[in-house]
C-alpha cells in the first residue's frame, strides 16, 4: 500500500466524503501535496475500492448524483457486528412470553 493510499484510508476513517470533500481533506493534512498531482486521487481509490478496502457508492440528491466513498469495514468491525446482532437475537424474548392477542369480540 503506498503512503498515499494510507492517507486515504485515514481521511475516510471518519466519515464518508466526496472525492471532492477527500481532496479539500488530504490538502488540509499535507498543504499542496495534490497540487500538479490532481490525476492521482481517483485511481488511487479505484484502487482502494478494487481491493475493499473502499466503498464507492452513489447519493442521489436535489442537485444530482454524486460519488461518496467510505472506508470498509474491517474483519473484526464486521465480525464484531455480527456477534451483537446474533445477541440481540439470543436474548429477545421468545414469543411465549408475549400476552395472547385479543380478538376484536374479546376472545383471547
Amino acid at each position: 500500500m503506498t503512503p498515499f493510499e494510507r492517507l486515504l484510508l485515514d481521511v475516510l476513517a471518519d466519515r464518508a466524503m466526496t472525492g471532492f470533500e477527500i481532496a479539500r481533506a488530504v490538502d488540509s493534512l499535507r498543504p499542496g501535496s495534490l497540487r500538479g498531482r490532481e490525476g492521482v486521487l481517483y485511481p488511487a481509490l479505484m484502487a482502494l475500492e478494487r481491493r475493499e478496502l473502499v466503498v464507492a457508492e452513489w447519493e442521489v440528491r436535489d442537485e444530482g448524483r454524486r460519488r461518496v466513498y467510505r472506508k470498509a469495514p474491517t474483519e473484526q468491525e464486521v465480525r464484531t457486528e455480527e456477534r451483537i446482532a446474533h445477541d440481540v437475537v439470543e436474548t429477545a424474548p421468545d414469543e411465549s412470553s408475549f400476552p395472547a392477542e385479543e380478538t376484536l369480540d374479546g376472545d383471547a
